[in-house]
């Protein structure tokens, strides 16, 4: 069991906020400028839409966050559930 979970990883999918329009407003999305992440828009981390992947599907990093929007992606997981 153990082999078997530490071979999946949990992924926050992430948008163009322009292809999202007044839905990037939703509770649990956290906007990501472009600046922030190193992808070429402003972007949104969808927390309500979280998918578990088995590590071996990664194909390449698109852009990277740092340790405090990070922290803000996971916070927004608590919000769809409502306890955030």
């Amino acid at each position: 069991m153990i082999d078997a979970l530490s071979a999946s990883a949990i992924g926050i999918p992430v948008r163009d906020r322009d292809e999202l329009g007044r839905g990037a407003e939703a509770p649990g999305n956290v906007l990501l400028p472009a600046r922030a992440t190193g992808l070429p828009k402003p972007s949104v981390a969808n927390a309500s839409q979280i998918v578990a992947l088995h590590r071996s599907a990664r194909t390449e990093r698109a852009g990277r966050l740092s340790g405090s929007n990070l922290e803000l992606a996971l916070a927004g997981i608590d919000v769809v559930p409502g306890r955030g």
